[in-house]
């Protein structure tokens, strides 16, 4: 993962980089409902972990009045929402092939370029606005 300027949201990065990986390793072996059930509970955790971040994120940009806060919540959404409708998706026809390319394709390549871009910039805003704070 790239690193950004601030400790929290790498920890946080790392953490749901992390998820993903585990999230795709089991895919890679799902044959039975019980691995079904737990590639459920997995994506349900890796949306509250988003959710989570994207929301300290977002109140660290609003502090320090990001001026592209609006688009990054806009980025944030759009992320969360499209994981919620491949996770609903799985939930309702265990659709494995759209679950398997969202998550060994699409969201680990969105993750990186917006931690990359977006991330990145937002951090260094914000540590440059704390530290003429301090």
């Amino acid at each position: 993962m790239p690193q950004v300027a601030i400790d929290f949201m790498n920890q946080d990065h790392d953490k749901i980089y992390l998820l993903i990986t585990q999230i795709q390793a089991q895919l890679t072996s799902t044959e039975k409902d019980s691995e079904a059930s737990q590639i459920t509970q997995m994506m349900q955790s890796l949306l509250q972990q988003c959710k989570e971040h994207f929301d300290h994120e977002e109140s660290q940009m609003q502090a320090y009045h990001f001026p592209q806060l609006t688009e990054h919540q806009q980025e944030h959404q759009l992320i969360l929402e499209i994981t919620q409708e491949v996770l609903i998706a799985w939930q309702t026809s265990k659709d494995l092939l759209r679950l398997q390319l969202y998550m060994q394709q699409t969201l680990p390549t969105w993750l990186i370029g917006h931690v990359d871009s977006m991330d990145t910039e937002a951090a260094l805003f914000i540590s440059s606005s704390s530290k003429k704070k301090s």
